[in-house]
């Protein structure tokens, strides 16, 4: 299993359209473990971090988020574990 991935925003679009996929729940708060939040629709993409525990999950409530920005996400994580289950929920192959 490789340590990092390499998704494309365009390849995340494609697959949420494909699979009907409306919402990914991207991390949780380290405080309260409320869920972090990507919502998807024809308008776009919204990131809800869920909580205002920190000042920064409270700056960012209900942004308009992109593609590109959970591409980015995705392209960073490194723990194997978070790996396997992104590759799972978004159905991508080694």
């Amino acid at each position: 299993m490789t340590n990092q991935l390499e998704v494309t925003a365009k390849q995340l679009r494609r697959i949420a359209y494909e699979r009907k996929i409306t919402r990914w729940t991207a991390d949780h708060c380290p405080v309260c473990d409320y869920p972090y939040v990507y919502l998807f629709d024809s308008e776009g993409v919204q990131h809800d971090p869920g909580c205002s525990c920190t000042d920064e999950t409270a700056r960012v409530r209900w942004n308009k988020s992109s593609w590109e920005e959970v591409a980015d996400y995705i392209n960073k994580q490194i723990d194997v574990e978070q790996i396997r289950l992104i590759k799972k929920f978004w159905y991508l192959s080694d």
